[in-house]
């Protein structure tokens, strides 16, 4: 019987394929034709037919228009992949208005939870920018027995636009979701879309009062989405750094850090989180780290981290501390003993203990013997290591330019990082930059264009050489931030460059603006006439952009950051 059913089907599936073919064939010159083809396809007695008649219409642009009623039938469709295709190609065929969005909101009352889903998706992505009564229409979906559905509308709510904040009381009252799923997810589109304060804070505040679990931290985290946090609202978190849940204590550390407000009230919970070795251990640890020597009362407790069972903690904890500076002197034993028992982490160790500098003196037999090491990140990071404790940059060229050699972007990533570094010192390296660039630029490398210019930016004006490879790049790629920043940096003007660099800082994409203001800040006071512009990246809806705006404006000005380690560093060792 089994046997027979599935020889059924396959023969189905060939009469199917060659219905497709003979109508094709026949439709060849015509996208007119092909499209009434798959329109009658639609009526064939067998379902993998119509599914595929069904999806394929939704490719034919304009000329599927045509389709539109026979896809509005295909919606009442017995088979619901038929159903799924149609609302699909409706939503990707983009009918108008008027005809398209009835049909997917009649879609959003499928029996069938995978079509509704479909509709949400199409509804949003076909139709923006919504208006506010069809806004509200899907936040009826909000009561949808399916939470795969409900999910689906939280998110898409997200991607409304502003007409999405008429959908801001409906997903308040979603926190009272019986999935816990759909409760976080109200939070994370609230964060992502960033509405009014006066629209977005109570929410956030009844999820921290009245929930419970991951809602309440998440809840906490999402007030650092937000940019510019005032000092009455930075308090309030102050008072959850008590608060019985350590994620919710993690939270409100992590976020009162972001704020940049009141910055040292957060750093005992942050040590008692360390020191409680539990889930937001070694993210605290992390945070204490990005503080830098501001928070180098914590140097006990991230010492002892040292030892913990949680491996994520140890090497978050040593990160930590390298950037401590001349406080964490006396735990460089124990660092070193981490380093043997972290074969997985040890790159990451090694550039820690580089960042302790000469502090880190005795541990330089393990940084020689690690310059043996198969993994280029590893060899990287003890070339750092080796330069930051002994200041020699000759011996350790050549390692580096071996693994600059690399087919693996990400292992190039951390030996030009390590070159940069080094400044003028690494001079004789510019040839192997130059041809690595060139190459990565015929190959559309992009991973590796910002590491390699800013190794060469870095050296000044003894970078001379690599002019000719980074006007090259230039003329093939006339707005790359990165090579604007590094002819600048060696001609030791910003002159035309100045001007891409700026238009960047407005760039759609966040990375963008992450990259612009990386780069000005390099460039540091040379480029103080951006510091305006990067003032505006302190209201960046990416949390990431804010923070490397907030430390390119203090290179900008000419002043000094608490640690070793600063947002692009972090970036290109990663």
């Amino acid at each position: 019987m089994w046997r027979g059913s599935r020889k059924n089907t396959y023969c189905a599936w060939i009469a199917a394929l060659m219905a497709v073919v003979s109508l094709g064939a026949q439709a060849q010159q015509d996208p007119a034709k092909r499209v009434k083809a798959l329109i009658q396809q639609l009526n064939s007695p067998d379902a993998a037919t119509r599914r595929h008649a069904a999806g394929a219409l939704g490719g034919w642009g304009d000329a599927g228009l045509a389709a539109i009623p026979a896809l509005a039938n295909a919606l009442k469709d017995q088979d619901v992949q038929v159903r799924m295709s149609a609302v699909e190609s409706i939503g990707r065929l983009q009918p108008d208005r008027q005809t398209g969005i009835p049909l997917l909101q009649g879609a959003l009352t499928d029996p069938d939870a995978r079509v509704r889903e479909n509709a949400l998706i199409w509804l949003v992505f076909g139709f923006r920018p919504l208006t506010k009564q069809e806004v509200l229409h899907i936040a009826e979906c909000l009561k949808d027995p399916a939470v795969e559905v409900r999910r689906r509308a939280v998110e898409m709510l997200g991607k409304c636009g502003e007409a999405g904040i008429a959908a801001i009381p409906a997903l308040a009252d979603a926190l009272d979701d019986e999935d816990e799923r759909v409760r976080v997810c109200v939070i994370e589109t609230i964060g992502r879309t960033q509405p009014d304060r006066k629209l977005a804070f109570p929410v956030l505040e009844r999820a921290v009062v009245h929930g419970e679990g991951r809602v309440r931290w998440e809840a906490i985290y999402c007030y650092s989405r937000f940019p510019q946090l005032e000092e009455p609202m930075v308090l309030r978190l102050a008072e959850y750094l008590k608060d019985r849940d350590p994620m919710v204590r993690a939270a409100a550390a992590t976020t009162i850090v972001e704020a940049g407000l009141n910055r040292t009230a957060a750093i005992p919970a942050l040590i008692e989180l360390v020191e409680l070795d539990e889930e937001p251990s070694s993210y605290a640890a992390l945070v204490l780290g990005r503080m830098g020597t501001e928070a180098k009362e914590a140097v006990k407790a991230l010492h002892g981290a040292l030892k913990s069972p949680n491996k994520r903690l140890r090497v978050s904890a040593a990160e930590a501390l390298g950037c401590m500076g001349a406080a964490a002197k006396d735990t460089v034993p124990d660092l070193i003993a981490t380093l043997e028992i972290e074969e997985d982490f040890n790159h990451r160790l090694l550039f820690a203990l580089g960042d302790l500098g000469e502090f880190a003196g005795e541990a330089v037999p393990k940084l020689r013997a690690a310059l043996n090491n198969d993994d280029p990140k590893v060899v990287a990071a003890a070339c750092y290591a080796l330069f930051r404790i002994e200041g020699d940059a000759q011996p350790l060229i050549p390692l580096l330019l071996e693994g600059l050699g690399a087919n693996d972007p990400g292992k190039r990533r951390r030996p030009a990082y390590v070159l940069g570094v080094m400044g003028p010192k690494a001079k004789p390296a510019l040839p192997a930059l130059s041809e690595a660039l060139l190459k990565v630029l015929e190959s559309r490398g992009f991973r590796s264009w910002h590491e390699f210019a800013w190794a060469m930016g870095r050296m000044g004006p003894e970078g001379a050489d690599a002019l000719p490879a980074l006007r090259k790049g230039l003329e093939k790629y006339p707005q790359n931030v990165a090579m604007h920043a590094a002819v600048a940096a060696i001609e030791g003007r910003m002159g035309e460059h100045l001007a891409p660099i700026l238009a960047a800082l407005k760039a759609e994409s966040w990375s963008q603006r992450l990259i612009a203001a990386a780069a000005l800040g390099e460039l540091g006071p040379m480029a103080e006439a951006a510091i305006p512009e990067v003032e505006k990246l302190l209201d960046d809806p990416v949390g990431n952009v804010r923070l490397m705006a907030a430390e390119a404006l203090v290179k900008l000005r000419g002043e000094e950051l608490p640690g070793p380690v600063d947002e692009v560093a972090r970036q290109l060792r990663r």
